[in-house]
């Protein structure tokens, strides 16, 4: 659910199975608010910010913003993030996990095209261009069960040397939905052997061990998964897996197309 006011911008959903009601200025989180359900949530907000507003007789402090629900540091609106044509054909999350570190570009700008050739991720300023081929759907996630095609389709936009590798991220994701927690190094061998029809020798190596990893990166950054740390993965790094319903949509008034 969304809901435009005059300044402000009102976004709710479920966040970890819990009622949210995020308010929004500019890209900007101002605060957020719980409740019972949804409409308890964005009934609070709304009784927030209308106290925001009121005259004070005195001058009484003014409580501090909720505290948001995160994954950890470097939880950002979406909406503060330039990300690539490609990736703005899916339903994009409210909040981007993104990783400790430099940030390899401004997050406003250079990543307007598809692509390796500058060298950056779809979404994060602070990684390099990634193995996968095409970021995870949440909308697909919950229709379909799992956020990636087993095949590629006119989602994956992406050379003709990367787009297959969307079937490394799709046994991935089925992986660490089934048992709800995986690292890298756990799983990438039974990967491998179940894209061995399309990868083998070298490209193990080179490009579906990498891959493994990558995705799991990508569905935290989409606030799919958790870790217990916010960068420098490894094959080690356990990822946990997150109901996709819980994940609250940038645009909650509609469902894109899975």
């Amino acid at each position: 659910m969304t809901i435009e006011l005059d300044e402000v911008t009102i976004s709710a959903g479920l966040v970890d199975g819990r009622p949210v009601a995020v308010v929004l200025s500019g890209g900007e989180t101002l605060f957020q608010t719980t409740g019972e359900d949804v409409g308890d949530a964005v009934d609070k907000a709304r009784a927030r910010l209308a106290n925001r507003h009121a005259p004070r007789a005195s001058a009484t402090a003014v409580p501090a913003p909720a505290a948001m629900v995160a994954d950890g540091p470097g939880r950002v609106a979406s909406g503060r993030i330039q990300v690539q044509p490609r990736t703005r054909r899916l339903p994009l999350p409210a909040f981007f996990c993104l990783e400790a570190g430099r940030e390899l570009r401004p997050r406003l700008s250079g990543n307007a095209d598809d692509g390796i050739s500058q060298g950056f991720h779809q979404v994060d300023p602070t990684r390099k261009s990634p193995m996968t081929p095409v970021m995870p759907n949440i909308a697909r996630a919950r229709a379909s069960g799992n956020a990636y095609p087993a095949r590629p389709d006119e989602a994956v936009v992406s050379s003709a040397a990367y787009r297959d590798l969307v079937m490394v991220s799709h046994v991935v994701y089925a992986l660490l939905k089934e048992r709800g927690a995986v690292c890298a190094q756990d799983i990438d061998g039974e990967v491998a052997a179940r894209v061995s029809s399309r990868f083998a020798g070298t490209d193990v190596a080179n490009k579906v061990r990498p891959c493994v990893l990558d995705t799991l990166r990508d569905l935290r950054l989409f606030g799919l998964a958790t870790a217990p740390v916010q960068g420098g993965f490894r094959r080690t790094t356990p990822f946990r897996f997150v109901d996709p319903h819980t994940v609250l949509l940038a645009d909650a008034t509609e469902t894109p197309k899975a």
